[in-house]
Order: C-alpha cells, then structure tokens, then sequence
C-alpha cells in the first residue's frame, strides 16, 4: 500500500497533530477524576511450572518483590498441589514476583500490569538446580532462558508490545526493537532477521504453526501491513533471532512463539479497543468449572481514512480471533485456537488532475485475500514430563490483479489458494535426574491451486508470458530430537556448563533430495555469576516456496525436485547481568546460504531479495543455484523492572549479500552483491518513564537509525516504453541494488493515560510517528513526467503522523 510522497513540514502537518492532540485531551478524565477507591487494587492468578516439562510445582514462594506503593506491604503466597496461586488486593500499576522453590533456581518475573478491578494472568517457570542445599543464598534471575537456545533469545510480554512508541501494539514493529532485526519500510510489517528475507521466519501460536501474521500477505513470501494477533490474547511471546531448538523448523532465519493467555476464571469481561487502523471489541470469562474462552473481533478503517486524504487505493480488513481452554483433570487440558482475516484492497481510479496518483493506481496491484488457521491441541503431563498434541488446518485464497495504464491489456491475474492439515507431537521428558528430552514429530497433508495470466516482458516478474492453471498436492512432516540439560556443576549446585545437542529431520515429497537432516548445537558456560559465555551453531533447512511448487509450463510442475533451502548459523555471545534489572549482551554470528531459489530466465532475480512489495512472488520456473550471506555483530543493552523508567539499547553492524550462479565458463565468476535487505548498520534506543500513582501515566520513545536501503537503478533504454505499456520503469540488472538511499532515522513518542471513569477502567494513549517528518526515502519509481528530474520520482516513508485510540475494559 504505497502512499504519496511526503510533502515535508507544513500547515497541512501541524494542523493535524493540533487536531489529534486535541481530540486526545479531550478524551483524558477531568483532573479530579480519579478512580474510586474500591477500584483501585486488582488480582493476579497464576501457575508455577518446571521449566521444559510444565510439571506443576506446589510449595513454591511467590512474593511481590517490586512494585507500586505502599512499599511496607508486599504479600506473597505459597503455590498449591496445582502449582497454581492467587495474590488478591494489588495496588494498580506495574510490579514484578520473585520465586523461590527448594531444589530450582530462584526466578524474578517479568513486569505484570495490575488493572484496577481486573485478574491478570501469569505462568512462572522455574530451571532445576542440581543440588538441593536448604539456606543457600541464590542469584536471581530474570528470565530462565531454555537449555536448548542460550543464544538469540529474547522474551517479550504483552505489556512491552502495548507501549512501545511508533510499534501500533503489533509484535512484528515491536520485534524491530532487537538487535538483529529490521524492517522492509514503513507501510509494512517484515521482519528481516540477521541478513534474512520477509520469507524465513516461523510462527507459533500456542503450539500450533500459522502461516501469516499479518494482514495483505505477500503470497509466496510473508510479511504484510498490518498485525493480525490481537495485543489483548498474548501473555508473552520468545523470539529466537537464530539457532533455534530442532522442534522449529522449515525456516531458515527466525521463530516466534506466542503463548496466549487463558481467559477468566470468575466471569465475563471484555474492552472495546478504537486504535490507529482498527476498531475492536474483546470478551472472556469462564464455560462452566474448568473452561474459560477468549475471543475478539476487530475491523478496519483506513479505506476511510484513504479517502480522506484522497488516495487512490482503499485498503481494508475484518479479523477474529478465538481461544477455548478445557481442563479435564489435574493431567489433561485441550486448547481451541481460531484466527481468521478478510483482506481487501480496491484501486479507485484518480482524476486526470492526479498523475501522482494514477501512477500509484497504475503499480499497485488489486489484492483481496482470507485466511484461518484453526485446530486444538492436547497437553498430557506425565510423571516425567508433557506431551503435547496437535491437529490443525490453515488455508489461505489470494486474488491478484493488475491493469496498468491500459485497461484493455491486463498485466497479471492470479487466483490462487494454498492449505494444509497437521498432525503434531511434540513432548518434553526428563532423562534422568538433569536432563531434558525434546522429542516429536509432524506430517501434513498440502496443495496449491493456481490460475495465473503473466503478460510478461521487461521490469515484470516474468520476462516471457506465463500462463498455466492447475492444483498440485504433495505430503511433508519431520522428525526431532535434543537433548539438554547440565554438563559441568560446582559445589554449590550452579550450572557452570550446559550443554544441547539435536537434529531434525525433514521431509517433502516434491523436493530433491526428499529427506534431509539439520543438527543443532549449543554450550553456555558461566564464568562467574554475572558473566557468561556461548556458542551455538547448526544447520537450518526451509522448502522453496509452496506457491512455487504449483508452477506449471505446458501442463508439467516445472519446480519440482527442487531442492531444500540451507542455512547455517554460528552464534558466539558474551553476557553481562549485574543485576535482576540490567543485561549487556554481545553476539556475532556468521550465517551463509546455499541452494536458494532464484528466476531460470534472469539469474540476478534471487527470491531472498523480493518481497518488498504486495503480490505474489516465486510464480514463474526457478532454479536453486544461488548463494547467499550474511554477518555481523550486536550489541543489546536492557534495563527493565517495575521502577519508574526502563530502556533498551540494539545496534547491529552487519552485511548481507547473494549471487547468482557462476558465469560460463573463461568468465569471472558472478561477483557478491547486498541483498535489498543489507542495512550495515542498524541503531534502536527505547526508553519509558511511568509517572503519577498506579504508574497512570506512561511516557515513551524510540528513536531508530539505519543505513540506506540497496536499490537498483534504471535501464534508461527499456523503461520509457515499458512505462507506457506497465506503469513501471525496467531495472537495471547489471547494476543490480549499486546504489542506497540516504540513511534512515526518525523519532516516535507514544503517551498512555490509565483513567477510570463511571465504574470503567481503560486506557486513553497518543502516539506520534516521526515527529520531527523526516522525510525518508524506500526507493524510486520510474516516471514520465516531466517536472521530476531525470524521471525517477523518490518514493517517501511515512511522514509525521500522529494517532489517538483508546481502549475501555469491564
């Protein structure tokens, strides 16, 4: 969804944050609005789990260890059978738990917002000790990182998407944050890991894999605008940046794991939530004794926002999203999960006084797309462990087209839709006194349907005419296990060395070879209670694209026996943790590629470089011959807690490069080129402050900086008539991504007012996006207007833009 260039400071700018500010003011409580004092403490529930096996652990010490005042009483309770507690009578406001349990490592929680007549929810896991020694002064820690990934692994809770300033309570802008992590540009939602495409990454929401995670997908690539998990499901979320456990596969950059929360116990409550894009209504409580259901339902209004502002496309959306929980007995609890969205994307065509704009009418494809995941899954604790089964469905329709500036001569039509059904067992199982077994495995039964017209020729994805239609089913699974716990102890019990050892296998029916292993490994060791040491590194498989697979030329599925995308990660890393609050890490990794899909008519179109925009990609005959790496260097620097201010710190150095394959032969072999995702250097500082009793309110800022984007520039010979037949100018590929747009920075604030009104409590916030309009640039289109220089036309990021939304909760 290209937007118009930005016009720079102005009345037109200033006007509109006076308006949003105003309508924000208006919106905050008269000062002595304050909440009654019935309403002012809330509940918090929860569950102390074993760390890898989710084996309840009763006797376990929780006590509030930092939070608001009354700093003289900070209660605490003792878990029951269930491992399960109850802290009653919380002031409101943001607070923290310490955990202590004889036998397990002392654990300080994440921060946990307390809403004033409300339960928040909240599962502790505890990591064994070695040795039981009863008076034992312990280390705290704040987050038991899992055996299996020391390195690259960073826990988000709801409460840090929530307030993130310019991150709109999506995960995926909120991510941008780590270090290792950028975006493609401001209108869309990629997560580009450690060098990696839009393409590479996994998702998993409560132990079931979804293919998207946000709205108006690229079909074949992933990414998309806007967030589809709804903030108000999420407990907390892992994101492993890279070597992550063997259970994570079929992705060569990234996995996200999103834990949702359950709903409540004691009755019904909902929010009704007005934000940035989208309004929408949230209710949970209980169904019957032993089951609890969440579910929401959000709809889009930028189409009206579009055309408010005159734009030529109208984007909107519908999405829902279910969860229902049902436990059996103290061993046995099955979890629902739906996700569902509508996506479409109309082109109203502009006035002949727009040629801006039918330009933009002109690129932009029409895009309508829908999609759900649903299935259930059932968690068995056993005596040594849980099993967790699985089976799921997810379908995707995308329907693409695109006229250009001749009606009469359509571009490109695709109606396609991809599915698939899974059946999963994945368990967790202590071996012995120290060590943990992951084990499990996968099938899935998968099809393609596609029916596309390519019209073909230079600057589209296809240099020839392509047309085919039909349906293409194949089955995939895999196989896992790792193995990890403890290696060396000290006397007194620390885990000075462990150690992980896994390996996947994976399997495809269409691919060559059709099975392939990946062997994962790591070793952490702890110099000294504050400092520590570790390595990991493996080998990480992904297939080409499903979209690709159901490519066929003259009735025959061209892209078969192709073989498995690799990967392989080296991770070193070093951290520092003086404190429960503070953390320093240092990692560099090292990351090439092998066997990535690139176009058989134009070797320098490596897939890992597109996705970029909305569409399709990879639906033309491919060859897996390309290369690809990258490097580089973190630094993430973390304070948080329930004090009065937190901040973090990201900066990445790194460098990301592909190739085609080799010349023929007497020729140089084809030279190492950035991919259009190299960004050398990436800096991130975030920081908050809470003010006012019961933290009500909540300042934040994020300010970002980047290198400028690789792009390729234009075939000055071909663009002029392609540009009349395409609305697009023809790249230049033997200059493929030469040249950079200037550096990227821009600065986002974000206010959040906790206010309770007439027996309600919510949250009123203003957020304001590039507040200083920097205007910065993703690239530039071809154009044949004449009052643009040298006919390339910049196209501009987002500018100031300024927002209000409110969230009202019963």
């Amino acid at each position: 969804m290209s937007t118009r260039p930005n016009a720079g400071p102005g009345h037109g700018s200033f006007l509109l944050v006076g308006f949003v500010v105003l309508v924000f003011l208006v919106l905050l409580p008269a000062p002595g609005a304050a909440l009654p004092p019935a309403d002012t403490t809330g509940v918090l529930r929860g569950q102390v789990v074993e760390q890898g096996t989710d084996r309840p652990l009763p006797g376990a010490s929780i006590r509030v260890a930092a939070g608001p005042p009354p700093a003289t009483e900070r209660p605490s309770v003792t878990s029951d059978e269930r491992g399960r507690f109850v802290l009653e009578g919380l002031p409101s406001g943001i607070l923290e738990l310490e955990v202590r349990l004889l036998g397990y490592e002392t654990l300080r929680s994440p921060e946990i917002r307390i809403t004033p007549g409300r339960a928040a929810t909240v599962t502790l896991e505890l990591r064994q000790r070695t040795v039981e020694l009863e008076g034992l002064d312990v280390r705290v820690s704040r987050l038991a990182r899992p055996d299996d990934a020391p390195l690259s692994t960073r826990r988000l809770s709801a409460e840090q998407v929530r307030r993130t300033a310019g991150g709109q309570t999506d995960i995926s802008r909120t991510l941008l944050s780590l270090p290792g992590v950028l975006g493609g540009v401001d209108n869309r939602n990629d997560l580009l890991v450690r060098g990696g495409g839009p393409g590479e990454n996994v998702y998993v929401v409560d132990g079931i894999r979804i293919p998207r995670i946000n709205h108006f997908e690229t079909q074949g690539v992933g990414g998309g605008a806007l967030g589809l998990l709804n903030v108000e499901f999420i407990q907390d979320t892992d994101f492993h940046a890279g070597a992550f456990p063997a259970r994570h596969g079929n992705a060569l950059s990234s996995a996200l794991i999103v834990r949702n929360r359950s709903g409540s116990e004691d009755r019904f409550r909902g929010d009704l939530t007005v934000g940035a894009s989208e309004a929408g209504i949230t209710l949970d409580g209980p169904v019957g004794d032993r089951g609890n259901v969440l579910f929401s339902l959000r709809r889009s209004y930028l189409q009206l926002l579009f055309r408010v502002l005159d734009l030529p496309i109208r984007p909107s959306y519908w999405d829902t999203q279910l969860r229902a929980e049902w436990e059996v007995d103290d061993r046995n609890r099955f979890v629902l999960l739906g996700l569902g969205s509508i996506d479409e994307l109309d082109i109203v065509p502009p006035g002949a006084d727009d040629p801006q704009g039918q330009e933009v009418a002109n690129r932009v494809l029409d895009n309508d797309q829908w999609g759900y995941t649903t299935g259930i899954v059932w968690h068995h604790l056993r005596s040594r462990g849980v099993v967790r089964t699985s089976l799921s469905r997810s379908m995707e329709r995308f329907r693409i087209s695109g006229q250009g500036p001749d009606p009469e001569s359509p571009l490109v039509s695709s109606d396609a839709w991809e599915a698939e059904n899974r059946l999963r067992m994945d368990a967790d199982l202590r071996v012995g006194a120290r060590a943990t077994l992951g084990v499990g495995g996968e099938v899935a039964a998968e099809a393609v349907r596609s029916d596309v017209v390519d019209a073909g020729g230079p600057g589209r994805p296809t240099p020839e005419p392509l047309a085919f239609r039909g349906t293409e089913r194949f089955s995939t699974g895999a196989a896992w296990l790792q193995l990890s716990g403890p290696v060396w102890t000290s006397s007194d019990g620390r885990r000075r060395l462990t150690g992980s050892t896994g390996l996947r296998l994976d399997g495809h029916q269409r691919l060559a070879p059709a099975v392939a292993p990946s062997p994962r490994a790591s070793l952490a060791l702890e110099v000294t209670p504050e400092w520590e040491l570790s390595l990991a590194g493996g080998r990480f498989l992904q297939a080409p694209p499903r979209a690709a697979l159901g490519v066929e030329v003259e009735g025959e599925a061209v892209n078969r026996g192709l073989p498995f995308q690799e990967a392989r990660h080296l991770v070193a890393g070093v951290a520092w943790q003086p404190g429960s609050t503070v953390r320093v890490a240092v990692e560099g990794f090292l990351k090439p590629y092998r066997s990535l899909p690139r176009s058989a008519a134009d070797p320098s179109v490596v897939l890992q470089n597109e996705g970029a925009d909305y569409g399709f990609s990879g639906l033309e005959p491919l060859v897996s011959d390309a290369e690809g790496r990258a490097r580089g260097l973190e630094l993430f620097v973390q304070r948080q807690g329930a004090g009065r201010w937190w901040g973090l710190l990201s900066y990445t150095l790194s460098r990301s490069e592909a190739r085609g394959p080799d010349l023929p032969d007497g020729t140089e072999p084809r030279s190492w080129v950035p991919t259009s995702w190299d960004a050398r250097h990436a800096l991130d500082l975030t920081a908050g402050l809470r003010v006012g009793e019961g933290d009500r309110w909540e300042i934040g800022t994020r300010w970002r900086a980047t290198t400028g984007r690789p792009f390729t520039p234009f075939d000055t010979e071909l663009s002029p008539e392609a540009f009349r037949r395409t609305g697009e100018g023809v790249p230049d590929r033997s200059r493929l991504n030469s040249l950079r747009t200037p550096p990227y920075h821009r600065l986002d604030v974000r206010v959040d007012r906790r206010v309770g009104v007439a027996g309600f409590t919510g949250r009123v916030y203003l957020d304001i996006q590039n507040i200083y309009n920097r205007t910065n640039l993703f690239g530039f289109t071809w154009t044949e207007a004449e009052d643009v220089p040298d006919n390339l036309r910049p196209r501009e990021q987002i500018g100031l833009l300024p927002t209000v939304g409110f969230t009202l909760e019963w």
